[in-house]
């Protein structure tokens, strides 16, 4: 009975890795998230108009690429302060394992992604 039930848990993960915004119902908050597909390599440039230094970039683009890309395309939100980012991010890093330090560099790595123009 718990193989199935962690099967089913397994099963509606990657159903939900795969579900296309575009099919998102009328009101769901993910329909009006944008994204923008350009996921840049941490710079010196970037971690200095940050304030986050590189080497915390250079690992939250791991943590990025090596989790984030299992479900999508590794796409940066426009705007990863709009109040609807925040449990999504939160979320998708709960769902990925992530260890605190992992989401916190993670995090640090798209809000500065995010502000480069790309």
């Amino acid at each position: 009975m718990m193989k199935v039930a962690i099967g089913l848990t397994v099963l509606g993960l990657l159903a939900a890795c795969q579900t296309d915004p575009s099919d998102a119902m009328p009101g769901d908050p993910m329909r009006v998230l944008k994204t923008r597909t350009a996921a840049p390599e941490p710079s010196d440039r970037m971690a200095e108009r940050s304030g986050v230094s590189k080497a915390q970039l250079e690992q939250g683009y791991a943590v990025f690429l090596q989790n984030c890309v299992q479900c999508h395309e590794p796409r940066i939100p426009v705007d990863p302060e709009a109040e609807s980012w925040h449990p999504i991010m939160r979320g998708m890093s709960w769902n990925a394992n992530m260890k605190p330090a992992e989401e916190e560099a993670m995090i640090d790595y798209v809000r500065a992604a995010a502000s480069e123009k790309g």
